[in-house]
């Protein structure tokens, strides 16, 4: 597996963050047991202790950000979904000749 990490770093050019991702292959094999990865530093046991025990744990402005887009989202919908009518409306009263 390590080998297939150092091809991949190798082909893809990002040699220079190849500890890390051997560190995230070895966790990936097996995410219940990350705590038995010998290579992974204590900040980095912390980080992902923290992941597992506190899955919704994120800054305020990501939860921000996220309900700002899906607003806008609905609004791009319901604008695109209500003028289509209008718009095919207009296009059928003006006649082919006209556009």
């Amino acid at each position: 597996m390590i080998r297939d990490v150092e091809e991949f770093a190798q082909e893809y050019n990002v040699a220079d963050i190849l500890p890390e991702l051997k560190k995230g292959a070895l966790v990936a094999r097996d995410p219940a047991e990350f705590e038995t990865v010998a290579e992974l530093n204590e900040t980095e046991l912390t980080a992902l202790r923290d992941e597992v025990n506190h899955k919704w744990r994120q800054p305020k402005q990501l939860y921000f950000t996220i309900i700002l887009c899906s607003i806008g989202a609905a609004v791009q919908y319901v604008i695109s979904h209500r003028s289509l009518p209008t718009i095919l409306t207009l296009l059928q009263r003006m006649g082919p000749d006209r556009l």
